[in-house]
């Protein structure tokens, strides 16, 4: 793929780009907040507005979020908190691209483990119980997608309790939510109450 790609020619349906332009709604934000602040000047580096917002809609307090240009800056920061070259985490396979390749730029070791398709007529999973079997002392994290990418399928909250009540306490389970406002389960796991519980999801 060149820089200078013709989206008339090619469509990356793996990219969440969105074919229809950016929202008229998002250029006018963006032009009034130049009118407000030019680009010649910082922005308020503790994001006070922002993190206010986030601690109201999800009843945390305002430092618990931590915030980047982007979800690959993020993970790329908690993969180097939590692992160093050599050590592994444990996700599903085949996962989101943009994981295992951030794992490799950072010499961190993956345990793919296989998502389970619902073969056997169970429905579609990420298979938590052959996740657990996979974590060893080298483990240092645990990353999984909810709803999963490419794979679409929720993880369901109930689940996710009883997975990481059955992980060392000090394991970290790292949940990505990137899709969960486009999901309509019920059921689906939700990451901000397990964090108010204190259990060892971020």
């Amino acid at each position: 793929v060149t820089a200078q790609r013709d989206p008339s020619r090619l469509t990356l349906l793996d990219r969440a780009e969105n074919q229809h332009g950016t929202s008229p709604k998002a250029l006018s934000a963006i032009a009034e907040s130049l009118g407000v602040q030019g680009p010649n000047f910082y922005p308020d580096e503790r994001y006070g507005a922002l993190t206010s917002a986030l601690s109201a809609e999800y009843g945390l307090p305002a430092d618990h979020f931590a915030l980047g240009p982007g979800s690959w800056e993020l993970i790329s920061r908690t993969v180097q908190l939590f692992a160093r070259p050599g050590e592994e985490i444990v996700s599903s396979g085949p996962g989101w691209f943009g994981f295992n390749v951030t794992c490799q730029r950072h010499g961190v070791g993956q345990r793919l483990v296989p998502f389970d398709r619902g073969s056997t007529g169970n429905r579609p999973s990420h298979n938590l119980v052959e996740m657990r079997r996979a974590i060893t002392p080298r483990t240092r994290m645990v990353y999984l997608i909810s709803p999963s990418n490419p794979e679409g399928v929720t993880l369901q909250h109930a689940e996710v309790k009883e997975f990481l009540s059955d992980l060392p306490p000090d394991l970290p389970v790292m949940i990505d939510e990137a899709y969960a406002e486009y999901a309509d389960d019920p059921s689906m796991v939700n990451v901000a109450e397990l964090v108010r519980e204190g259990r060892n999801a971020v």
